[in-house]
């Protein structure tokens, strides 16, 4: 991928987003697609069970 595509955790980076913001200035971890890989995203714990945020 030459431009864009990637998956943005705003969370990330600790700060209180309240809605005011630029997409820019909340990026706490951002992650960049490359061709063949992947990104699993888990929704349940290791124990097996559910996570409720997903």
């Amino acid at each position: 991928v030459q431009e864009g595509g990637e998956t943005m955790f705003p969370y990330e980076n600790g700060s209180n987003m309240n809605g005011n913001y630029d997409f820019e200035d909340c990026i706490g971890l951002r992650i960049k697609p490359r061709k063949g890989d992947g990104l699993l995203f888990y929704s349940l714990f290791p124990n097996g069970t559910i996570d409720p945020v997903y």
